[in-house]
């Protein structure tokens, strides 16, 4: 990046080739389509500049991405007697602006565009649409916040609203607000706050075309969500949180099984999803040492009046809970994190026998920082699924066991 006088200017690139076996379900000790294997290459590029003073910031800036997927498995006869050999190639680039207007040091104005088109090839899409879709999408927002300094005494009040409106040119168009407020009394460590906002989702490409999984006929997501929170802060390096929430959603995106080996997208007509989660997190020794543990408790159902109307819906675990720490000593680093999911349903029908049990798993990292002709350096080790708990994310797809990962970066200062 270039920094200048009001300006700054910004580009990168990135880049990756990869070529791994995609084993499939495993039925009755039977591994599917064992001899798949995927290639993917994928280049990535993002452009901005910004232009700022006291008052008055705008940016501008751009993203281009070329993707070739390329899957092949001998032994699968779906498509073929020479077997399934698919071909992808994806094109998506946009270009967006934003302007943000500050007034004083309480009040500020944003208003933000932006244009995108997308573009994916193919000899394995849904046959009703053919070898290639196309996706265009117009989007506009403007959002505003004010901060009350003195509303109730020597209390502040914040309040946040935006509006954003999307132009889709193949799954409908969408408005969705948003407002927030944020109450902080002075003669307490607390903070609560409050957002409310309506949400759109368009379906992926991969949801909507790819054969085998793909809907070609999904509806968008259209949902509303509620939250409520409220942070405890001792001292000046811990805090303590809790937030209930409630989402009502139309047309939920979701995985369903069609077989033991292949899925489908597809809509869920209302699904309410409600919870709470407790979290706490800090630095301790002038931050050396970072915290953060997060309990969730959620129910997802099923309210769309038919056969599995209230029921959980599939993959949606009751209870998770999420941890790690890190302790940073001048040029190394280490760390530790951890995670659980409770028990959920493979099937919408909550069968005993669709349980898939809850299950721990966790992962640690050691890194080195170092200066190589003048550029940052870094070497990172990694493991994942430190202690080989065998789990199913999903049923009949067993998880990888213990994996180790080094890597190298190197940057431009």
């Amino acid at each position: 990046s270039f920094l200048g006088d009001g300006m700054r200017l910004s580009a990168s690139l990135h880049g990756f080739s990869s070529d791994r076996g995609t084993p499939g379900a495993v039925v009755q000790g039977s591994l599917e389509q064992s001899a798949a294997r995927l290639a993917e290459r994928d280049l990535f590029g993002v452009a901005a500049a910004s232009f700022f003073d006291a008052e008055w910031m705008a940016t501008i800036g751009a993203t281009g991405r070329a993707n070739q997927l390329r899957y092949d498995d001998p032994e699968s006869r779906i498509t073929g007697p020479d077997g399934t050999h698919s071909r992808f190639w994806r094109n998506e680039g946009s270009l967006a602006g934003r302007v943000r207007r500050q007034f004083g040091t309480d009040r500020s104005l944003e208003i933000s565009i932006e244009v995108s088109h997308a573009g994916l090839d193919g000899n394995n899409l849904d046959p009703s649409v053919g070898q290639r879709v196309a996706r265009t999408q117009l989007s506009t927002a403007i959002a505003a916040d004010w901060l009350m300094e003195h509303p109730f005494g020597n209390d502040e009040l914040g309040l946040e609203a935006a509006l954003r409106a999307d132009i889709f040119s193949d799954v409908g168009n969408a408005l969705s607000p948003s407002v927030g407020l944020n109450y902080r009394p002075t003669e307490l460590p607390l903070r609560f706050r409050f957002h409310a906002s309506g949400n759109f989702r368009a379906p992926s490409f991969t949801e909507q075309y790819y054969l085998n999984y793909g809907n070609a006929k999904l509806r968008p997501e259209r949902s509303v969500s509620v939250d409520a929170g409220v942070v405890y802060q001792f001292g000046e390096r811990l805090l303590a949180d809790a937030t209930f929430f409630l989402i009502d959603t139309r047309d939920l995106i979701v995985s369903v099984p069609r077989s033991p080996v292949s899925w489908s997208a597809m809509n869920v007509g209302h699904a309410v999803s409600r919870g709470a989660e407790l979290g706490a997190s800090g630095a301790l020794f002038g931050d050396c040492l970072r915290l953060r543990i997060a309990w969730t408790r959620m129910l997802a159902e099923d309210h769309s009046g038919g056969a599995f109307n209230g029921k959980e819906l599939p993959y949606s675990p009751q209870q998770t809970v999420n941890g790690f720490c890190q302790l940073n000593l001048g040029e190394v680093s280490c760390g530790l994190s951890a995670s659980y999911a409770s028990y959920r349903y493979s099937l919408p029908s909550n069968s005993p026998e669709s349980v898939l049990p809850g299950y721990w798993i966790a992962g640690g990292n050691v890194a080195y920082r170092f200066v190589v002709a003048s550029l940052p350096a870094a070497v990172r080790a990694e493991a994942q699924n430190l202690f080989d708990a065998e789990y199913h994310g999903i049923r009949n797809y067993p998880m990888p066991g213990r994996s180790f990962r080094v890597v190298m970066e190197c940057g431009v200062r």
